[in-house]
């Protein structure tokens, strides 16, 4: 759900009153995190790129004392990475330059931009750390090319990837619009 936030879900369990979520880190113990009423829960208080476990217990309030189901010892695992940018598009700035944009994302280093055409791969074109647009000068004049960003999150020297638009946003470099005098 983010950089630092994970949102577990579960099904709902015929006749519980409420759920505990508990989570924990490889070879540690399971800690309760929230008792709660609903099927879904965003730890916030994930560190970016280490795997967490969580699982979770159904209760039964009966004359006001909780009556506890088994839970599921394994659990599931989960990692908290940068969230997807979302892309605002692809302009065209001339013959042979086009500006890929998007939007920030909460707790982002940097991103990293790639670029194919219709049927290919994606290919690594520049990485910026502030900027949130990037312009591509290698392209040809009338070809659709397509673009996406992928942020990432540096925690002691490593960078944490996030997803990233497998579709991309479009764009075309055409001549720039002349200038009437």
């Amino acid at each position: 759900a983010g950089y630092n936030s994970i949102k577990v879900s579960w099904g709902a369990v015929d006749g519980a009153t409420g759920y505990r979520v508990y989570r924990k880190v490889s070879g540690g113990s399971w800690k309760k995190l929230k008792d709660t009423a609903n099927l879904t829960y965003t730890d916030t208080t994930a560190v970016t790129g280490t795997t967490y476990y969580y699982t979770v217990r159904a209760y039964r309030t009966v004359n006001g004392s909780n009556v506890w189901s088994s839970y599921v010892k394994a659990g599931i695992s989960a990692k908290a990475i940068p969230a997807t940018p979302k892309l605002s598009g692809a302009s065209s700035l001339g013959y042979n330059k086009i500006k890929v944009s998007w939007n920030k994302v909460a707790g982002a280093t940097g991103y990293r931009v790639y670029r194919k055409v219709s049927g290919g791969s994606w290919l690594y074109l520049g990485d910026t750390t502030t900027a949130l647009s990037y312009t591509d000068e290698w392209i040809t004049t009338g070809t659709t090319y397509y673009y996406t960003v992928r942020a990432y999150r540096t925690v002691d020297g490593t960078k944490i990837w996030g997803n990233y638009d497998t579709a991309g946003v479009s764009g075309k470099a055409i001549p720039a619009t002349p200038s009437l005098t």
